[in-house]
């Protein structure tokens, strides 16, 4: 998994983000929820998004791209798929793999707070 979020460890944005921010704002309507042109054009974004950093990153195929709102999201996507379903040589836990990752994933939230402080 590689984790990036300029966002969270940057306080100046360069004039780019700025400018790409205010256009979404005004031409982007939410991918995925409806069929009118500001909803296709954020999901033709998200797309273009996936299909580069695919090539960048040489994924096997764009849809091996996620994206999560923020680290915790992220480790708690990954957790899950480990404990719920027993991949990676961990034991299919079920429900309480899923309550075991949303505990870890919350932990590793407080501890990255506490050691950021």
């Amino acid at each position: 998994m590689i984790y990036l979020d300029n966002a969270a460890t940057t306080l100046h944005k360069p004039p780019q983000v700025e400018q790409a921010i205010l256009e979404a704002l005004h031409t982007a309507g939410n991918p995925g929820r409806g069929a009118h042109e500001p909803t296709l054009h954020a999901a033709r974004i998200v797309l273009d998004t996936r299909l580069a950093l695919a090539e960048l990153f040489h994924a096997p195929d764009p849809s091996c791209i996620a994206f999560a709102a923020n680290a915790t999201m992220a480790l708690n996507t990954v957790l899950n798929y480990l404990l719920i379903f027993g991949h990676g040589g961990f034991p299919a836990l079920g429900v309480r793999g899923a309550a075991i990752a949303t505990l870890l994933a919350r932990m590793s939230e407080f501890l990255i707070c506490v050691v950021c402080a």
